[in-house]
């Protein structure tokens, strides 16, 4: 036992607990969200293998080895799924999706000998004084099979399907942590192919690669915590709705929701703020959100959001903040992005630039003192 010992075995317990979570999580999307704890199963299993042979758990029980090496290989197609039915609440799984579990099955089937051998010559394999059974050129090419379908897979949904413009309208925090995360994979995948090519053309491992994958691992597993606890839209994208029209009472009622939560969560203050992520955040199309807008509140979105920053800054210079900040730091604080957007529409909805609005408080205050 080392502390990098310690340090997995909480991983791996924390892995287990955010399985239970997902697992047992009612937000958004029901399917998605059970294909996602089982992504994190198959990680922590990972982790948990690595784990025990560090250890030398094996070289006592030498039945429990390779147990768990078929089922990283669905990892990728996992993750594949995942991400179609996050994108796409209707995706149904079709019969020719199968050919997606071909390697999965293809090392089951090699492996599955092994796990009925005796315990003395699961050791010798174990030890290396047995060669797998078929040419060198068949296990290499097994060997390779795991990250370069890892690489494969990444690759495909970090820079194709997560870039997709029928995706513009889902939850912007969603979208940003699935492409950190297959990037991740991607770029883990990668620095794996090209490790074990090179160790096949020198037999020599030139990096310490031995912690990387479950340091990186680790990494995800603790983001999914955090993530689940801090900031769930991010993991559970709110669904949109399916339907082809608003009424009047849908619509009467989301723009009840629409106030509620940009006032609740003060989001005007975020300079950022993007029409699709408050459409997301209250499960509607940006269309939708159009409608409701116009109909209902009767502005545009930057209208209706910039009036919620022109009554900040105008109550906090009422509070005097002035004071300590220059009008445009109070500008910035209050989610304008520049000062001339911020005087074009401050005397738009207050009828005087900043500096008029400031002075004629002032005077008023000189007038009630006197």
């Amino acid at each position: 036992m080392d502390i990098w010992v310690i340090f997995y075995s909480a991983v791996v317990f924390q892995g287990f607990f955010v399985f239970v979570i997902l697992l047992l999580n009612k937000k958004g999307n029901k399917i998605a969200n059970v294909t996602l704890s089982v992504l994190v199963l198959l990680l922590t299993f990972y982790l948990l293998d690595n784990m025990l042979g560090m250890v030398n758990f094996f070289n006592g029980n030498p039945h429990f080895l390779h147990l768990v090496t078929p089922l990283w290989y669905l990892f990728p197609p996992l993750c594949y799924f995942y991400v179609k039915k996050q994108m796409n609440p209707d995706f149904k799984f079709r019969p020719e999706y199968l050919f997606h579990l071909i390697p999965f099955l293809l090392v089951l089937y090699r492996m599955f000998p092994f796990y009925f051998l005796p315990v003395e010559v699961k050791l010798q394999y174990f030890s290396g004084e047995l060669k797998p059974p078929g040419t060198q050129l068949l296990n290499i090419l097994f060997v390779l099979i795991s990250p370069i379908q890892l690489t494969l897979y990444s690759g495909i949904i970090r820079f194709k399907t997560l870039m997709e413009k029928s995706i513009v309208n889902f939850n912007p925090a969603h979208l940003n942590w699935l492409k950190l995360f297959f990037t991740l994979f991607f770029l883990f995948g990668l620095m794996q192919t090209t490790l074990i090519t090179k160790w096949v053309i020198t037999q020599e491992i030139t990096l310490p690669f031995k912690y990387v994958p479950l340091a990186l691992f680790a990494f995800i597993i603790y983001s999914i915590a955090y993530l689940a606890i801090i900031q769930p839209e991010a993991l559970f994208p709110f669904r949109l709705l399916k339907i082809k029209k608003l009424n009047g009472e849908q619509t009467a009622r989301y723009a009840k929701e629409l106030i509620k939560l940009v006032e609740n969560e003060k989001l005007y203050l975020n300079s950022e703020l993007k029409y699709s992520e408050i459409a997301s955040r209250l499960g509607i199309s940006a269309r939708y959100l159009t409608e409701v807008l116009k109909l209902e509140i009767g502005k545009g979105f930057n209208d209706f959001i910039n009036e919620y920053r022109v009554k900040e800054v105008q109550q906090r210079i009422q509070n005097n903040e002035t004071k300590s900040l220059t009008l445009y730091a109070i500008a910035l604080e209050s989610g304008f992005n520049s000062k001339s957007a911020f005087n074009r529409v401050f005397k738009k909805h207050t009828g005087l630039t900043p500096s008029e609005f400031e002075n004629s408080l002032s005077f008023a205050q000189s007038q009630k003192v006197s």
